[in-house]
């Protein structure tokens, strides 16, 4: 009887000493490691290359967000959107440009002449447009994809998201 009673507290003790808290540590872990390899757009929050702080927890739905400022060398600021290739190529291409609305409302973005804008989705670009926030206009009554493509000249484009643009009506201003 003393030998199960003893075997008895030994299993309780490991037991007690296994469920400490063990398991939930690995977990937390593991979902820490998930969340840097999806790179969600919070990763990107703020980026700091020349003193200037950048903005982009605005751009959702990214798996990846990659930003160059080069303001202080030729007043020019480089987004690089990576999106997942779960997503329509079209809506990846919107969100893009109706989440650069709002980064554009930035004090230090207003600073550039120029902003390059990068949506791409597994191993392909689907569009590159520089907007120029000198032809940017703030308008309520249109839509926030319109302004900004208003302002922006379409250096690249994938036939598919030129095909939603024009469904959607968004303007496509080529060189």
């Amino acid at each position: 009887m003393k030998k199960l009673f003893f075997i008895l507290i030994a299993l309780i003790t490991v037991l007690a000493g296994c469920s400490n808290e063990e398991p939930k540590d690995e977990t937390e872990k593991i979902e820490e490691d998930q969340y840097v390899e999806n790179g969600d757009a919070s990763d990107n929050a703020t980026e700091e290359d020349s003193g200037n702080t950048i903005d982009t927890s605005m751009f959702e739905y990214t798996v990846d967000i990659e930003v160059t400022d080069a303001l202080d060398v030729n007043d020019h600021i480089t987004v690089m959107l990576y999106y997942n290739e779960e997503l329509q190529p079209g809506m990846a291409f919107q969100h893009a440009a109706n989440h650069s609305y709002e980064f554009l409302q930035q004090e230090t973005v207003k600073e550039a002449k120029t902003i390059g804008i990068n949506v791409v989705q597994g191993d392909k670009k689907l569009i590159m447009f520089t907007i120029h926030p000198e032809k940017f206009e703030e308008n309520d009554e249109v839509p926030m994809a319109n302004l900004v493509m208003e302002a922006s000249i379409v250096e690249m484009i994938q036939p598919e998201v030129e095909e939603y643009a024009e469904i959607m009506e968004i303007p496509i201003h080529k060189e």
